[in-house]
């Protein structure tokens, strides 16, 4: 394996380590309302928040529609704001369904809503 691939696998661990240490360590609706303490990313926690948006707003929702975390979830849309620069609807892609709130027992619907509406953003989920 190449040196910079080997320290990148690394650096990218470390990473998403620190992500689910500091998700964790930060009061639980920090960033979601669906956050329970579980070693799940940030991202998950807000894509999560952003689903049940989506689930709530569905029969509103066209083309041009954001799902917006809540104010009341201060460091939420900060945090998807920034994933956003790196890759285009980051949290909704990156959902980690069995960690945490179990979101998919709660709300049956919410993970055909979040597929249909990345479809509608151009985007398809490998299964």
């Amino acid at each position: 394996m190449n040196f910079f691939v080997k320290i990148g696998s690394y650096l990218g661990e470390a990473a998403i380590n620190l992500d689910v240490f500091v998700g964790n360590f930060l009061p639980s609706k920090t960033f979601s309302g669906f956050s329970k303490i579980a070693p799940e990313t940030i991202s998950s926690k807000c894509g999560k928040e952003q689903a049940y948006v989506l689930l709530k707003k569905w029969d509103r929702v066209s083309k041009n529609f954001y799902p917006i975390i809540p104010l009341h979830h201060p460091l939420g849309q900060i945090a998807d704001n920034l994933c956003m620069v790196f890759e285009r609807y980051h949290c909704l892609k990156h959902i980690t369904w069995d960690k945490g709130e179990d979101m998919i027992k709660k709300y049956p619907e919410i993970k055909l809503v979040r597929d249909a509406y990345l479809k509608l953003q151009g985007i398809i989920l490998e299964s």
